[in-house]
């Protein structure tokens, strides 16, 4: 994917980055559904929320062992 800021328009999305942070953070959408969406792998959208300094959450979520309910 070249132009990013097209693709994130084409989804209705101002910018790259607004994307990102509607996808990523504000939906709380894990990488692996966002690059299914997108048709991209999770290489891919790790590297691009990297470039748009987007902070990655902590692996695991609620529903991971260690973490008390």
């Amino acid at each position: 994917m070249n132009d990013w800021n097209t693709l994130a328009q084409s989804h209705g999305f101002e910018d790259e980055r607004s994307m990102w942070e509607a996808l990523y953070l504000e939906l709380d959408l894990s990488v692996s559904l966002i690059s299914d969406r997108l048709g991209v792998g999770k290489t891919t959208i790790l590297n691009r929320l990297k470039a748009c300094d987007i902070l990655r959450r902590p692996k695991g979520g609620p529903n991971h062992k260690g973490v008390p309910s």
